[in-house]
């Protein structure tokens, strides 16, 4: 994980070099993400987990995120289960040439598939709560089109924060 940051750099060095301005775009963008979810839900652990996000600029400094999370955490009982995160966030970024370190904050839904009922072990159904989360980030804009994303998000999960959860991912980025 740690030759991730050393690999963004060497991939956006030459445009570093040559003073190529790619970070301020005023375009949309879709970004595919794949990293570490570590959760804290009716059970602990790691799961894999991929997020598709839409992000459009709303000033230069400011921009507006909806983007989608799957991931496969185990339950009380030892299955996985189907855990789907939409949230939106607003971003705070700094665009410099070729990288905009951001940080943001937003909420959603966490829509939890295969959560066990407490009414029995046997019997699943869905659970449904409301998520707030903070995400710290850099994009890192390769040409005009093609970039990638390395972020880490924070997210507490029901009204109470009964449960929570922190990824770490590495994603491609492209503006449409």
């Amino acid at each position: 994980m740690r030759s991730i940051p050393i690999a963004v750099l060497m991939l956006a060095w030459p445009t570093f070099v040559s003073g190529q301005r790619f970070a301020d775009s005023s375009r949309y963008a879709v970004s595919f993400s794949y990293g570490s979810f570590e959760y804290d839900l009716s059970r602990t652990g790691k799961s894999r987990m991929v997020a598709l996000r839409i992000e459009r600029p709303i000033a230069k400094f400011v921009m507006a995120e909806a983007g989608i999370l799957y991931a496969r955490p185990y339950n009380q009982s030892g299955d996985s289960t189907h855990f789907w995160v939409p949230e939106i966030q607003v971003q705070v970024q700094l665009p410099l040439r070729v990288i905009a370190p951001y940080i943001g904050v937003g909420g959603g839904v966490a829509y939890d598939s295969g959560h066990d009922s407490p009414t029995g072990p046997q019997q699943r159904g869905h659970v449904t709560d409301p998520t707030f989360s903070a995400a710290a980030g850099v994009r890192a804009w390769f040409t005009s089109v093609f970039g990638a994303r390395l972020e880490m998000r924070v997210r507490g999960i029901g009204g109470d924060f009964q449960g929570s959860s922190t990824e770490w991912t590495l994603g491609a980025a492209l503006r449409l």
